[in-house]
């Protein structure tokens, strides 16, 4: 929670794309994954200074990813999905969704999602792209 609060203060401060700005400063490899981002201010940000950017949602059910959280998300029901809904109506994460070049199911098992990481990653070019 105090991560989140502390990005939507730097978000209030600094502009919707802030962190994705602190971020990049920060990044000295040309293949990077991302995850989590909040606003579509965010991504547009690597759209642009990125040239081969792809945008990944990768979604699962409810029950499934409430299963699934971490040690620091919150432990009820009520504030985990509370948060979803902040962020999808204060940040613009529908929007983020939205944007999504691929989607993957995230139900299954572990496998499974491998299984569609090859795909989407085949599709894009990186399995056959040398190590920078």
């Amino acid at each position: 929670m105090n991560r989140s609060k502390l990005g939507d203060e730097l978000r209030k401060k600094d502009g919707m794309d802030v962190l994705a700005k602190r971020l990049l400063k920060k990044v000295d490899h040309s293949r990077i994954v991302i995850s989590n981002f909040r606003s579509p201010e965010e991504v547009q940000f690597f759209i642009d200074r990125t040239p081969k950017f792809s945008l990944i949602k990768i979604d699962a059910e409810p029950s499934t990813r409430f299963k699934r959280r971490g040690t620091l998300d919150p432990n009820t029901t009520k504030e985990f999905f509370e948060r979803d809904k902040r962020d999808i109506n204060n940040k613009g994460m529908g929007r983020v969704f939205e944007l999504a070049d691929y989607h993957i199911d995230n139900n299954g098992s572990l496998e499974q999602l491998y299984e569609q990481l090859d795909v989407i990653i085949t599709k894009i070019g990186l399995d056959s792209e040398s190590e920078n």
